[in-house]
């Protein structure tokens, strides 16, 4: 609801006497020239919220009758530039969870009497005066013998001292603010909750304690002092053998009365200084000096001076106050162990050696394979020619005709063999590079392939020219064989023509069959017995590798 009236000068004054007539609602008395509430009935202004007049005094009661006290839980006061705030809670539980925000008001008073009447407990009771010119707490005593104390749990934030550095904030110093038990052995009283919540910048400084009586120090005070904007705090406590009223419990505390100070700096200090020197000078020079120089020196340094070495071989990390006047002259001798400085040569040395060693080694064992089958060749070639020359006569003739009717067979079967081993060599090389291009890495394995293809050819060649003897060799058996023939029969001059035509025939289609061998890369053969005559079989074995 809203107090404004027709002119600006008008009063705002409002009762509230009914069951919550003004519960949860808002009196905004801004642009009133006073404002007034009451509140008399039960639970009347609950969670009332009032908003205060500037330049001009705002009243609210909240008076219990002890039928049914709670008046004005959780009221909320707020206050506007240089108001006059007088908030008045009497009775049993009539204002808990009181809340006063003192704006910029000019004065800003706050009474609590009764059992719990701000009572801070189950909602926050809070009086912020931090930016009022002044806030006094008044009684906060207990109007009857009740369980809770009139400020228990209170919450006061205080303005700073004036120009004068005269405290503004105004605290009873006989008031109850904690729940306390007696010890029925000894009697004395011991802390059970609450206790009162200060915030106050420049710490006792800016507090008076009203009402205090030394006396009354045999009742114990509980609470927290939060200095320095809260940067600091330490739990309060009063004693009678202490000289001052109230003070922090650790005396050595930076809130303390002791310890608390503006002038100088405190320790640590809140704003120090970015570069701080590192020491004071020891001996710092006047101004003038007693004892100038002489000029010149008495003593001059010859020339030319030895000069330092720049930089020097061990500096020292740190200036110091008085520096030395050379650096050092001796050069720190810097040991290197031999084998840091030779390990890493030694150790490729070793490298190279051994795989120096693994190549000779593979060279010289495909050489000794290579070796091992030329010689088996080349006896199976003396046994057959010398087997020839030991069969004379007619003996010779027959076995030299046998030779050659078996060969001529063998060598239509060695064609029909070459053909289809041909096409399988095909469809080998086919289903070969199919998967040699679906699985082998490209780069590593057609590098090793181009190295086994290489040697191959160079093994074929070997093995070509080995078969061109032996086909030679063969031709001039059967060439002899034929003219024994002839004589025998008596027709030497149709024989020479016969044997001359085989000759050629059969140079011919050795042409023939080593283009085909060249063409077929089938890749190295070997005899599979070597009791059998290499020229009289045609069982041979492709090999991957020699044994």
């Amino acid at each position: 609801m809203s107090c404004s009236a027709d002119t600006a000068d008008s009063a705002c004054s409002v009762t509230c006497n009914a069951v919550r007539s003004c519960a949860s609602a808002t009196i905004d008395c801004t642009q009133s020239s006073s404002c007034d509430v009451n509140c008399t009935a039960t639970d009347a202004c609950e969670a009332l919220t009032l908003l205060c007049p500037s330049n001009a005094p705002c009243n609210i009661r909240c008076v219990g009758d002890g039928t049914y006290p709670q008046r004005c839980e959780r009221l909320n006061v707020t206050a506007s530039t240089a108001s006059l705030v007088n908030v008045t809670c009497i009775g049993s539980q009539v204002c808990p969870g009181l809340t006063v925000s003192c704006a910029e008001s000019e004065q800003c008073n706050v009474r609590c009497r009764g059992d719990g009447a701000c009572d801070g407990t189950v909602y926050p009771s809070v009086v912020d005066g931090s930016r009022a010119t002044q806030l006094r707490l008044l009684d906060c005593d207990r109007e009857t013998s009740g369980d809770t104390p009139a400020c228990n749990s209170m919450e006061i934030h205080c303005p700073s001292y004036d120009a004068q550095q005269s405290p503004q904030c105004f605290i009873p110093g006989d008031g109850s603010y904690a729940i306390y038990e007696r010890d029925a052995v000894s009697g004395t009283l011991a802390w059970v909750s609450g206790g009162i919540n200060i915030w106050a910048r420049h710490s006792w400084q800016d507090i008076t304690l009203t009402n205090y009586d030394a006396s009354h120090a045999t009742i114990p005070i509980a609470g927290t002092m939060y200095c320095e904007d809260g940067r600091y705090e330490c739990d309060i406590v009063n004693s009678n053998t202490s000289q001052w009223e109230w003070d922090c419990r650790n005396t050595s505390r930076l809130c303390s009365r002791d310890e608390y100070t503006t002038d100088p700096t405190m320790e640590p200090t809140l704003d120090p200084t970015t570069l701080p020197t590192f020491s004071p000078t020891v001996d710092p020079t006047q101004t003038p000096t007693t004892d100038p120089t002489i000029p010149p020196s008495a003593d001059p340094t010859s020339e030319p001076t030895t000069p330092t070495q720049t930089p020097t071989s061990d500096p020292t990390s740190e200036p110091t106050i008085e520096p030395t006047r050379n650096p050092t002259d001796e050069a720190a001798t810097i040991t290197v162990p031999i084998y840091g400085r030779f390990g890493l040569l030694i150790g490729m040395l070793v490298i190279v050696v051994f795989i120096c060693l693994i190549g000779y080694t593979w060279k010289w064992w495909n050489k000794q394979d290579a070796m091992d089958v030329m010689q088996l060749d080349e006896v199976a070639v003396n046994r057959r020619q010398n087997s020839i020359v030991d069969d004379g006569g007619d003996g010779a003739t027959a076995t030299a005709t046998t030779t050659v009717i078996g060969h001529d067979k063998k060598k239509t079967k060695k064609k029909k063999d070459r053909k289809k081993k041909k096409k399988k060599n095909r469809e080998d090389k086919g289903a070969t590079a199919t998967a040699t291009t679906t699985v082998i890495d490209h780069d590593k394995k057609n590098k090793k392939d181009r190295k086994k293809k290489k040697k191959k050819n160079r093994e074929d060649k070997e093995w070509l020219a080995m078969d061109e003897h032996a086909v030679e060799i063969e031709l001039q058996m059967h060439d002899d064989a034929a003219v024994q023939t002839s004589k025998v029969n008596g027709d030497d001059k149709k024989a020479m023509k016969t044997a001359k035509k085989k000759k050629k025939k059969k140079k011919k289609k050795h042409k023939e069959d080593k283009v085909a061998l060249m063409d077929d890369n089938a890749g190295d053969y070997r005899k599979q017995n070597d009791d059998h005559d290499p020229f009289e079989t045609n069982q041979w074995t492709e090999l991957d590798k020699f044994d």
